[in-house]
């Protein structure tokens, strides 16, 4: 791709936490500035690894959407533990890693059979879609 454009960068992190069945994807859009592509930085990187310390915060940030999401695709109570009926799929990382900018998380409910997708816009999340 030539200098300007934009291309897109991904991760996977094969990791053993509770909340993550299999593999974790990481993706970000960036503008490449030279003729070879680029990859992470180092705060988005930072942003990748802090976030994978604190799934229990991170599903606090993202439980309204799943919450809209849950009373359209499962007809029971939601649990108290999320890591009973979601699995962490992925994240796209914001720009330089910066919070305040858009970026997203997906995550596989167990019960709906589906990928909740949701998008961080200034901190506060909205249900993108419902996959499957």
């Amino acid at each position: 791709m030539p200098p300007g454009s934009y291309a897109r960068w991904e991760a996977e992190l094969d990791n053993s936490i509770a909340g993550i069945d299999g593999k974790v994807g990481f993706h970000s859009e960036v503008r490449q500035e030279a003729d070879e592509a680029e990859g992470p930085t180092e705060k988005e990187t930072a942003f990748c690894k802090d976030w994978m310390s604190r799934l229990d915060d991170l599903f606090m940030l993202t439980k309204p959407a799943i919450e809209e999401a849950w009373k359209d695709w499962v007809n029971s109570e939601m649990p108290t533990d999320w890591r009973d009926v979601l699995s962490l799929d992925g994240i796209s990382v914001p720009a330089e890693g910066d919070f305040l900018n858009p970026w997203g998380v997906t995550y596989f409910c167990k019960p709906a059979g589906h990928y909740f997708s949701i998008e961080i816009r200034e901190g506060e999340a909205i249900l993108e879609s419902v996959d499957g």
